[in-house]
């Protein structure tokens, strides 16, 4: 179920672009189709709005660490955001990949999601990795495994360190552009180890050639974006529920719209935004607030 809330009505474009209607395609008739199917312009035409403020995060507080990885060679920093507050318990926990080649700090302070979980009211764990360069979140040829190390070796270490997560029920995936990939990624493969996946903006190529067009790190090869690339398998995620939100000025508004159309019982919408930090924040309380909804109280 999507919700196509970015569209723009034909008066809207006669009256305020006018002079676009002409260079997209000749009239009003081909302007919506033209506007809707071409982000680029979108963006050009309509800006992509400003970064919301940040609330206030609360008791989270967010610290740094880093792990000695086997399955990437190499050690592996993250950053874990949660709540001060020693009575709640086993809490839910949340893995939060980022886009490719950010760090670790993009989730809790570029983004702000321990700020719009404190604001909806979800206290758990939110656990980012760092030095995600461009693994896309997968094995690679030169002998890096992402997916290995998110799932038996980070998982696992905070789980041991905290009173976090511990069972399918208790652990959800959030992601953005690549990681928004990566969340779906896992999702598909691991529907036994989480209950929820919300992500924003996912980076997902419709075939190995989009892929590599523009993003030469994404896949090694056409057989490996057919083992990973997600788009073959997406009518196969459907037992983790799913939340997809992605702006209309996205290059993957395209592909986001598939998602939500071909994902059993996915959910999300195609809004107002273009691939940056301002539709992350505008769209965070939303992808929490499913996922919480997903959680144990």
């Amino acid at each position: 179920m999507r919700d196509d809330a970015g569209r723009i009505s034909r008066r809207a474009l006669l009256v305020g672009a006018a002079g676009a209607v002409v260079v997209l395609g000749g009239g009003a008739a081909g302007a919506d189709y033209e506007i809707d199917q071409h982000p680029t312009w979108r963006a050009k035409l309509f800006g992509c709005g400003s970064e919301p403020a940040l609330p206030s995060r609360g008791s989270y507080t967010v610290h740094t660490g880093a792990i000695e990885s086997k399955a990437m060679g190499r050690s592996m920093p993250y950053s874990v955001a949660m709540t001060a507050s020693n009575d709640l318990g086993q809490q839910p926990l949340v893995l939060a990949l980022p886009g490719e080649g950010a760090s670790s700090s993009q989730i809790p302070d570029a983004v702000g999601l321990p700020n719009y979980a404190n604001a909806i009211g979800l206290f758990g764990c939110i656990v980012s990795p760092g030095d995600v360069g461009s693994s896309y979140y997968h094995p690679r040829n030169d002998g890096t495994d992402m997916l290995t190390f998110l799932l038996d070796e980070l998982v696992p270490h905070i789980e041991r360190a905290l009173p976090v997560g511990g069972s399918r029920a208790t652990r959800a995936l959030y992601g953005l552009s690549m990681g928004g990939y990566g969340a779906l990624l896992l999702a598909q493969r691991r529907p036994d180890m989480f209950c929820a996946a919300a992500v924003a903006s996912p980076a997902v190529f419709p075939t190995y050639q989009a892929a590599i067009t523009g993003h030469p790190g994404t896949f090694d090869s056409e057989s490996d974006w057919q083992r990973y690339g997600v788009w073959d398998q997406r009518s196969a995620i459907g037992s983790v529920p799913i939340r997809i939100d992605c702006g209309d000025a996205d290059p993957f508004a395209a592909t986001a719209r598939h998602l939500l159309d071909d994902i059993p019982g996915a959910v999300g919408s195609i809004g107002s935004g273009c691939h940056d930090i301002a539709f992350w924040r505008k769209t965070a309380a939303q992808d929490l607030a499913f996922l919480k909804s997903h959680l144990p109280a």
